[in-house]
């Protein structure tokens, strides 16, 4: 009875026990290595490396992993200790279709230039720093305002 007791406790420990879950994530078509795939469970989220290898710890039996990458369609898989080492996850590339594009060889330069200046009216109306703005005078570095001035505006420039 006793060791029943223990064997049942060593399952129960092992079973609530974070699990590490290695793997790589690779394009399905093609079968290249992914970097910067997204691995999310319930307890760790991680990052593919730069050959698309990942390993995820504490991962529990029940869990599910979840890999994400912009441009692929989400990947779910269930995880149990039997599939913990190893996995080898192949993303589908995901299909983004326009609904209608409309090109035209006809261009108004006056009326885009009018947006344009519409549209960025704060960064063409910038104007360059003045002395003022380049030298602050404060209390504590009051002394160094003529250095500053002598130096921008030497004497030997101002005249005979």
């Amino acid at each position: 009875m006793r060791s029943l007791l223990t064997l049942l406790l060593i399952y129960v420990c092992l079973c609530s026990y974070g699990q590490t879950v290695n793997g790589v994530v690779t394009d399905e078509r093609t079968g290249r290595p992914l970097t910067g795939a997204w691995i999310a469970t319930s307890k760790a989220n991680v990052i593919t490396g730069i050959q698309g290898e990942f390993s995820v710890v504490g991962a529990k039996t029940n869990d599910t992993l979840r890999v994400k990458m912009q441009g692929y369609k989400l990947y779910v898989l269930p995880l149990n200790p039997a599939n913990n080492k190893n996995i080898r996850i192949g993303l589908e590339a995901a299909i983004i279709e326009l609904n209608e594009v409309h090109v035209t060889a006809k261009r108004d330069r006056v009326k885009d230039s009018l947006n344009n200046r519409k549209m960025f009216a704060k960064e063409f109306n910038a104007s360059a720093p003045k002395l003022k703005d380049i030298i602050v005078v404060s209390g504590s570095n009051a002394g160094l305002l003529p250095v500053l001035v002598s130096r921008l505006f030497p004497p030997s420039l101002s005249g005979p």
